[in-house]
């Protein structure tokens, strides 16, 4: 009768136990579905700030790249052409590709200045009062210019923009035009001073004459 009595006193004791487990078992879950409900929000919000901040670092970094097309036009404008290649190359190095479509703008305005850039040029070239070293600085920068957007794949730049007869031609009308003017210069200072000399003989001549035709006294 105490054996008994002593078996089923263990035997509550371990239901009880296992009870309990149980129920410890019941409030650790719930404690883990509430932390996952309250703190899922702001794992993912940390997240999103990572994010965000990554970002904002990025386009810091590339800010000045995305700069780059209204400083070439802003030079352009002033005709300060090697400044418009200097920041054609750099740009023109930048690599694009998916997920990089702000920096693939960014280079097509820089290409497209530099196509403006070109056509200036040529129109110096053309320029008959251009000067011999104004012909010759523009046939050197539309030889680098032109090799840019070679690199670039843009074959809208004709072949002939990178001939040197072309410079040469030029370079020949230039200096004719020059000594032209030199000569016709050289030539009406000399009619000047020819017609100067003419002008103060006669008036020598003239006066010599009054002075014999006047009677002696």
């Amino acid at each position: 009768s105490a054996l008994s009595s002593s078996g089923g006193g263990g035997d509550g004791d371990g239901v009880a136990y296992i009870a309990r487990l149980q129920t410890i078992e019941t409030l650790v879950e719930g404690a883990a579905r509430d932390a996952q409900r309250t703190f899922a929000p702001l794992l993912h919000r940390l997240k999103d700030i990572r994010s965000y901040r990554l970002a904002k670092g990025t386009l810091g970094h590339l800010s000045a790249y995305l700069d780059v097309p209204a400083q070439m036009r802003q030079a352009l404008t002033e005709k300060k052409y090697p400044q418009v290649i200097d920041y054609a190359r750099r740009i023109t190095l930048l690599p694009t590709g998916d997920g990089l479509e702000v920096l693939q703008k960014a280079k097509e305005d820089a290409i497209a200045v530099s196509l403006e850039l070109c056509r200036e040029l040529k129109t110096v070239m053309v320029d008959a009062d251009a000067s011999f070293e104004e012909l010759v600085l523009a046939q050197e920068l539309l030889v680098k210019v032109a090799s840019i957007l070679e690199g670039q794949r843009r074959v809208d730049v004709a072949a002939q923009d990178r001939q040197p007869e072309l410079l040469c031609t030029c370079a020949q009308l230039s200096h004719a035009r020059a000594e032209l003017a030199r000569i016709v210069g050289t030539f009406l200072r000399q009619v000047k001073e020819v017609a100067t000399a003419v002008h103060e003989t006669r008036v020598e001549i003239e006066g010599g004459d009054t002075m014999s035709a006047s009677p002696n006294p």
